[in-house]
């Protein structure tokens, strides 16, 4: 050990040591280039930094450079040729490789190294950058490897560097944090975009990187903002798409959505480069430019699915959704607050008369609108979202990219009222906000875009008392508030959906240990996650440990239709694949909410319904699987909540129910408030063997977290089949 702490001590110091020395050697540098001292790379320093194990780490530089076979090859200032023999191989017999460098010494030894080396294709000059003796438009590609900052003048060599490169030629410029002449990457991209170089790519990072450029004429803008902070880009994309993930899921299933995310993360890298540039960070609507890339990137990915226009674009409208919902409430309503504050309206006056000068051309054009029967409104007459899609070939997205306005608004209480878009054909985009107002949707759009369930989910329900079927119906009031249902066919009861959770009791209908229980749980909603991973350390290692002693039991297939009755929090779903489609039923609400909060915290989803596990609001055999944990003991009809998870599964369903033992009640009972809650009314706790009906298949009952929970599992039978089971046996064990 202490000679391990002494490894580790001398390697922090000999690292502290070279990054000072480094440091002092730029500094160094730097006041000399201020000088005018700037001067050729002695020998003596050549030849310490031409040794194998440099060659080795920047080994990857040549394939980011991307020399192809056949190519006319410049290596600007090679030096000793510690990468000339290699660039020179990868030209191949067809290309050829101009090696220039001001020093005839260094020349002299790559001529040396090629002779060694066998290759006819390299040809070398003793030449300064600011004179080089090569055609005009005659070279594919130009590279320098720690160069550039070494030259005098280095506007002169790229003003050369632009002359022999051709219409479609490259310039690679890398650098390396151990030269003293270090240039970080934005120092080197204003150099090379004030010579007229536009950015196409960039590899590496701060310690070593290599950029990529394209010789420009004029005034043309690239995308080098975009491609300088690809990596963070795409790292944004990766996550918008986590939170997007479980809606695709669920609509496409996962074997497809696992198809289509590659192809979508590719289509946005290309999408990358040819974004607009309109003052990046500065500008908040660049993020809207770029999450513009995101939904058009998923576009063209599903178009190559064979999916059709139409349903693609509702779908957009589904993301965007699914996006917004990921974030708390409270985080988009203090957004939404934030909006109306007199700070924003400064921005936003600033804003638009910046906007008016039209600084950039895919930029928004806009006019603030101070109050006048509204909070604040913005007229775009010209839209960046509009002329990118335009360029894209993608018109027929941007009616489904307005709309997205207002989920944002409704999410974020921004009482959004708009009359005329700019996609329509209408001279301008109209926004007008009111705080704490009502959004007004379009006609038929609202009801579209917050449908809480699927035609398909809406199929599998059923009264939960009389069976019948039902049908889902919405209504917009005056105040533009949206409400929906679920109406009976032959009744014509409504059972509301509140917050996308239909329904399916009245207070009155529960009593006796229902109604206790459902109490308690409500009032502990909030920390009950807590208390159960604080169980789960005291009797199973964690959580999840406990839980997947019992969740091992379940035959979950892909593509599986999941029931889980009393899903509480929804702890349980979060352990199981992801391929299956998840529904979850509870009788209390609160348990129910903090259920939704958890799945988009953990990018899961899952329909949920608030209803008695005693009647279930399903219709017969729509489940592949069936399961029940925790609550059973204290229902006041065990065996009807038995019979219905048994009419709900399918046939050949495995059904599993666990609960607390008498061992886990009586740990209960030694808990302050807990235990007069569990003491009261109290029944013996165990495995409700005998009203399992004769005919149900290989029962079995086992006892998991050190005895303190039975794990009770039987299977539906395929046909009318009866075997008999010794059920005194098993609830003996």
């Amino acid at each position: 050990m202490n000679v391990y702490k002494l490894a580790k001590g001398l390697a922090y110091t000999s690292s502290l040591i070279l990054f000072i020395w480094f440091f002092l050697l730029k500094i160094v540098a730097r006041f000399a280039a201020r000088a005018g001292k700037s001067a050729p790379c002695p020998a003596s320093l050549a030849r310490i930094v031409d040794n194998p194990l440099r060659r080795r780490y920047m080994r990857p530089v040549l394939g980011w450079t991307g020399i192809q076979s056949g190519e006319q090859v410049l290596e600007l200032g090679p030096g000793p040729g510690a990468f000339t023999i290699a660039a020179a191989k990868q030209t191949g017999p067809d290309g050829r490789l101009f090696a220039v460098d001001i020093q005839a010494q260094m020349i002299a030894q790559v001529q040396q190294r090629v002779q060694e080396a066998g290759l006819s294709n390299v040809e070398t000059h003793v030449a300064s950058a600011d004179d080089l003796p090569i055609p005009d438009n005659s070279i594919d590609r130009a590279f320098l490897i720690s160069v550039l900052p070494e030259i005098p003048d280095p506007s002169k060599a790229l003003a050369e560097l632009h002359r022999v490169l051709g219409p479609d030629g490259i310039l690679s410029i890398t650098a390396e944090f151990a030269d003293p002449d270090y240039l970080f990457t934005r120092e080197s991209l204003r150099l090379l975009e004030q010579n007229g170089f536009t950015l196409v790519e960039k590899h590496g990072n701060w310690w070593r990187y290599t950029m990529n450029f394209r010789p420009v004429e004029g005034s043309e803008l690239g995308s080098s903002y975009y491609i300088l902070r690809q990596d963070y880009l795409l790292r944004e994309y990766d996550g918008a798409m986590r939170r997007v993930r479980p809606m695709l899921i669920q609509k496409y299933g996962n074997p497809f959505v696992k198809e289509l995310e590659p192809a979508a993360r590719g289509e946005f890298r290309l999408l990358i480069p040819q974004l607009p540039y309109i003052g990046g960070k500065k500008n908040p609507l660049t993020f809207n430019l770029v999450s513009t890339a995101w939904f058009l990137a998923l576009y063209r990915a599903l178009q190559e699915q064979g999916k059709d226009g139409d349903e693609l674009g509702l779908l957009v409208l589904d993301l965007y959704q699914a996006w917004m919902d990921s974030f708390p409430a409270w985080y988009l309503r203090l957004r939404g607050w934030w909006a109306f504050s007199a700070i924003t309206m400064r921005q936003w006056a600033r804003r638009s008369e910046l906007s008016q000068e039209q600084r950039y051309p895919g930029n928004w054009v806009f006019s603030f609108v101070p109050k006048n029967g509204h909070d604040f409104g913005v007229d775009y007459t010209e839209c960046g979202i509009h002329k990118f899609c335009q360029e894209q070939n993608t018109k027929e997205l941007m009616p489904y990219l307005c709309s997205v306005d207002f989920i944002m608004s409704e999410r974020m209480g921004l009482g959004l009222e708009r009359t005329m878009t700019l996609a329509e054909g209408s001279p301008r985009c109209d926004f007008r906000f009111k705080h704490r107002r009502p959004t007004v949707w379009p006609l038929g759009l609202q009801e579209e875009v917050k449908r809480s369930l699927s035609a398909e989910t809406v199929s599998l329900l059923r009264h939960p008392q009389t069976r019948e079927p039902l049908r889902y119906e919405t209504n917009t009031t005056q105040s533009g508030c949206f409400q929906e249902w679920l109406l009976a066919n032959e009744s014509g009861e409504r059972f509301p959906i509140e917050d996308g959770i239909p329904i399916f009791v009245q207070p009155d209908d529960i009593v006796g240990l229902n109604k206790k229980y459902r109490i308690f749980y409500q009032l502990s909603a909030p920390l009950y996650d807590f208390f159960v991973r604080l169980y789960g350390y005291l009797w199973g290692g964690s959580e999840a440990l406990w839980r997947q002693e019992f969740l091992r039991e379940l035959e979950i297939k892909e593509g599986d239709r999941v029931l889980e009755v009393s899903v509480g929090t929804g702890g349980n779903l979060r352990l199981l694949p992801e391929t299956a489609e998840y529904f979850g039923l509870d009788l209390t609400k609160g348990m129910l909410r903090q259920c939704r909060r958890n799945l988009r915290r953990w990018h899961r989803s899952a329909a949920l319904f608030n209803g008695n596990a005693e009647r279930l609001p399903f219709d017969d055999t729509s489940f592949d699987v069936v399961f029940h944990v925790g609550g059973i003991n204290f229902f006041n009809d065990q065996e009807a909540a038995i019979q219905e998870m048994i009419r709900v599964a399918k046939r050949g369903t495995k059904i599993l129910i666990v609960d607390e033992t008498d061992e886990g009640i009586r740990q209960y009972e030694k808990m302050p408030g807990l235990g007069l809650l569990v003491r009261s009314e109290r029944q013996v706790a165990k495995a409700p063997v005998d009203l399992i009906p004769p005919e149900m298949m290989d029962l079995n009952v086992t006892t998991v977290s050190k005895g303190a929970f039975y794990c009770l599992t039987f299977r539906k039978p395929q046909s009318g089949t009866v075997v008999s089971v010794k059920r005194e046996a098993i609830a003996a064990n």
